[in-house]
């Protein structure tokens, strides 16, 4: 398991939670991030074999198959939503309602990230992508409720906007002057 978010990870939702424990052969080295370091299971360590064992019998006598993703077991409402807890060390952190269900389910995602950004500081200016993971509105009939939640869970991001080009470029652009009423003092 390489500890991305990804909600197709088949199998996750049953090492994930064994993965809440200190069960590594190999520590992160912030040195290698982005050229394949991963984090290696201990399957030698009693407790990881197990939480191995427990969590087959578990996913057995509820009929669910291994290949579980987090796609099918976490979600905000409808949307699937990538991401694990901060135990298991991923880059979305998320918190659901409680544990897995029976029926293959975590209660809904109501905790978790909110708003990542990545920045790269180019010779030309920032290239910067956000993404509000729980969307911009808390009102479910807003257009606005669950559309960057839609976007974070296909793995997309937001592009924004800083040279002058850039933002004149943005056909959307409307501008709004602000003047005082009176002349400052």
């Amino acid at each position: 398991m390489d500890r991305l978010p990804d909600p197709a990870c088949r199998g996750k939702e049953w090492v994930g939670p064994i993965t809440a424990t200190d069960v590594w052969t190999n520590l992160l080295d912030l040195g290698r991030l982005g050229s394949g370091s991963s984090f290696k299971l201990d399957i030698a360590n009693p407790v990881v074999q197990g939480a191995l064992a427990d969590a087959v019998r578990f996913f057995t006598a509820n009929d669910l198959p291994l290949t579980l993703t987090p796609g099918q077991a976490q979600r905000y409402g409808d949307v699937p939503v990538p991401g694990c807890t901060e135990g298991e060390g991923c880059f979305d952190r998320i918190r659901t309602g409680g544990p897995l269900g029976e029926a293959g389910r975590y209660p809904d995602v109501d905790t978790g990230s909110s708003f990542m950004m990545a920045v790269e500081l180019t010779p030309a200016g920032p290239r910067t992508r956000t993404v509000l993971t729980y969307s911009l509105s808390a009102g479910a009939a807003s257009p606005h409720h669950a559309d960057q939640t839609e976007l974070f869970s296909r793995g997309g991001w937001v592009t924004e906007r800083f040279t002058e080009a850039e933002i004149r470029a943005y056909p959307h652009l409307t501008t709004t002057s602000l003047r005082s009423a009176s002349p400052p003092a």
